[in-house]
């Protein structure tokens, strides 16, 4: 028995795309069936939930994300990381980058500066495909 060839990274990348339309496919079907079983009063019952705690809910978010906001503001301004008993916040100091092209430049003139070079590991990232992008 012959084994197939082995995808390519494009035909991997479409073989998940249809899994995870396969997913939010089968996702909303039952959400139909979910609908179709529910009476009416239901229905009603639960927009009106809905609508009772929109309002709450919007303010309980903007509340969180002044929070938020103030905590992340603070911990830069002070320089360190913090922990409460049920949340932290992590203090990053700010990436240094350089212009690689500059460095490798000299790097071929001094050839120790190689030594301070440290290059990590590549990663993948998958993201979708903006329309008209290919």
């Amino acid at each position: 028995m012959s084994q197939a060839p082995e995808q390519t990274i494009e035909e991997a990348l479409d073989a998940l795309a249809n899994l995870r339309a396969l997913r939010d496919k089968l996702r909303l079907e039952q959400a139909e069936l979910e609908d179709q079983v529910t009476p009416v009063a239901v229905k009603k019952a639960l927009a009106d939930i809905e609508t009772e705690y929109a309002g709450r809910l919007a303010v309980a978010e903007e509340a969180i994300a002044s929070a938020e906001s103030a905590i992340k503001a603070r911990a830069v301004a002070e320089g360190h990381s913090a922990t409460g008993q049920r949340l932290s916040v992590v203090y990053y100091k700010g990436r240094v980058t350089w212009e690689t092209a500059h460095l490798e430049a000299l790097e071929a003139i001094y050839p120790g500066l190689s030594k301070l070079k440290k290059v990590g590991e590549p990663y993948g990232v998958i993201t979708p495909v903006k329309k008209g992008s290919k």
